[in-house]
């Protein structure tokens, strides 16, 4: 704002009146002197009132521009969340719509991603409010399990085979919460969805010159994902072979862990470290993403 204050306009004299002969001269004289004044101030008083007038007139233009900018940041920022939640696989939450457990919408309210909770269903309610039915998409809020191999200080992975030999799968760290999956027998149970995983499993040196994991679907004896091939060195003790990425289920089904040597020898599924802490060796992590 750059108006500036008005200019002072100076009351004029009393004026002549012919009432009073004898003070009309003087009076006269006074007046016709102060009016010369007066013109200049109202000329000062006017120009002063446009240009503030003009100053305004410009401030509301700008006020209106910045407002219609704010609102376009707006729809961009709001197009921009949605265009982030289709590429990240989550629709825009649709009042009444029925969705999927596990299923990933975007709230319409604070542009946030959401995955369903409970069973199947509908609901006018959006994911922010509706705690019951929604929970709000962070690192590591998908469910989740992982398995592996434990055994006791100083017990080596196994003899290996030339060939494809099942991973022992034993253990279950920590809490599994993907709903309906299991570990049994060195075989995990998975329900029908979308996961996502990672796997691995050593060989040991001077025994295995080659090796490969593969992620393999029991129930159909079908290949679901084959891994890199993996070389251990001259120097050891193990030499870790990786399988990971994404994969679909349409109905339950039972997955394990295939691993591929080319030789066979005492040891070379992995050396033990021995350390009294006990031997880790087949990892498979699991996490379900719809």
């Amino acid at each position: 704002m750059s108006q500036t204050t008005p200019p002072t306009v100076d009351a004029l004299p009393s004026a002549p009146s012919t009432s009073s002969p004898s003070t009309f001269a003087t009076l006269a004289d006074a007046f016709l002197a102060a009016l010369l004044t007066f013109r200049t101030q109202l000329v000062a008083l006017g120009s002063n009132v446009y240009s503030n007038a003009v100053d305004c007139y410009n401030n509301a233009v700008a006020a209106a521009q910045s407002a219609s900018d704010a609102s376009g940041y707006s729809t961009s920022a709001s197009g921009s969340a949605t265009a982030a939640a289709a590429s990240a696989g989550a629709p825009a939450w649709v009042s009444g719509t029925t969705y999927a457990q596990y299923a990933a919408v975007m709230s319409k309210v604070d542009y946030r991603i959401y995955r369903r909770i409970t069973a199947s269903g509908s609901g006018t309610t959006d994911p922010s409010a509706d705690t019951t039915n929604y929970t709000l998409v962070l690192a590591g809020a998908f469910p989740f399990m992982h398995v592996r191999e434990q055994q006791a200080s100083g017990t080596t992975g196994g003899s290996s085979a030339a060939g494809f030999q099942t991973r022992v799968l034993n253990t279950t760290v920590g809490s599994n919460t993907i709903s309906g999956a299991s570990l049994a027998s060195n075989m995990v149970t998975l329900p029908a969805g979308t996961y996502d995983f990672e796997a691995r499993a050593p060989a040991g040196y001077n025994i295995v010159t080659s090796h490969q994991l593969v992620l393999r679907n029991n129930t159909d004896s079908t290949d679901i994902l084959v891994g890199e091939t993996a070389y251990p060195a001259a120097t050891g003790p193990n030499v870790y072979a990786e399988c990971g990425g994404r994969f679909t289920l349409a109905a339950t089904k039972v997955v394990y862990l295939n691993h591929y040597t080319n030789a066979s020898g005492s040891d070379g599924l992995g050396k033990a470290a021995s350390s009294g802490k006990g031997e880790v060796y087949s990892s498979l992590k699991i996490w379900r993403v719809s």
